[in-house]
């Protein structure tokens, strides 16, 4: 795992123009599309702590360095992507256990409900959650680009 680390570090520092809110964007976008088709990546304990984190805050320190405080924020901002990325598209697989629990909840109430349905409305929702994310990254990245964050 730590050569795994020094390796995504290494490699995220030679990608010049990638901002950290690039980095979770891409993370968040293949995070929702491999859970549309039903793969689960492992979260916080396997993945994010170990990997992305210390990917992210290389390409954070690219453009200046970061306060205990921001790093602590950039830790929050690593966390909640994924957070946002998994809450908001683990029922757009149709076969997923949120799913078919909603739909036999549904149907056993007497509204008749198929999983297809709630996959349906739930895309635009994970699309959604994706764009504001995204929006927010670029403003965040924006923060950190400026140097404001090496003033704190």
């Amino acid at each position: 795992s730590n050569g795994m680390k020094v390796v995504a570090v290494q490699g995220i520092s030679k990608l010049k123009h990638l901002t950290a809110g690039g980095l979770l964007d891409v993370y968040m976008l293949a995070r929702e599309v491999l859970l549309f088709f039903g793969i689960a990546m492992n979260g916080q304990v396997a993945l994010v702590r170990p990997l992305l984190a210390p990917m992210t805050m290389a390409a954070a320190e690219k453009s200046t360095k970061l306060s205990e405080q921001g790093k602590e924020k950039m830790k929050a901002r690593i966390a909640a992507t994924d957070n946002f990325s998994n809450f908001f598209s683990q029922n757009t697989f149709v076969a997923g256990g949120g799913v078919l629990l909603m739909a036999s909840t549904m149907t056993s109430l007497h509204h008749a409900v198929k999983p297809s349905q709630i996959v349906i409305w739930s895309v635009p929702v994970a699309v959604i959650a994706f764009i504001v994310v995204a929006i927010y990254n670029y403003f965040c990245d924006k923060h950190y680009l400026t140097g404001k964050e090496a003033d704190k």
